[in-house]
């Protein structure tokens, strides 16, 4: 994705299985070399997810990039054997107009 200047992902998840993991959004102007945004993510929410009991929605926000090409989502914990992670359910990315991004899901 070329040049983002915002990007949001709406997720998922049961608190009760994420084993106090979460999610890491990673920025990279070349794909490379990534820097978290932990601390400049807004999270909001959890708020309970339409039609679920126990999963809740919660949306990031990345706001006032740039320099940023690649936008990497990664799950904290990985040690855990019964942990679920969360599902994404939508990413937006605001990119300067005429632009047009490719999206890669590893």
């Amino acid at each position: 994705m070329p040049d983002v200047r915002t990007f949001e992902l709406v997720t998922y998840a049961d608190p009760a299985q994420t084993s106090g993991g979460y999610l890491d959004v990673l920025v990279s102007a070349d794909g490379r070399t990534w820097a978290s945004m932990d601390d400049r993510t807004a999270v909001n929410g959890p708020v309970p997810a339409k039609g679920q009991a126990t999963w809740q929605q919660q949306l990031y926000t990345l706001q006032r990039l740039h320099g940023v090409n690649d936008v990497k989502v990664a799950w904290t914990d990985t040690t855990s054997p019964t942990a679920t992670t969360p599902q994404i359910g939508e990413m937006r990315a605001t990119l300067p107009r005429g632009r047009r991004a490719a999206l890669t899901i590893h």
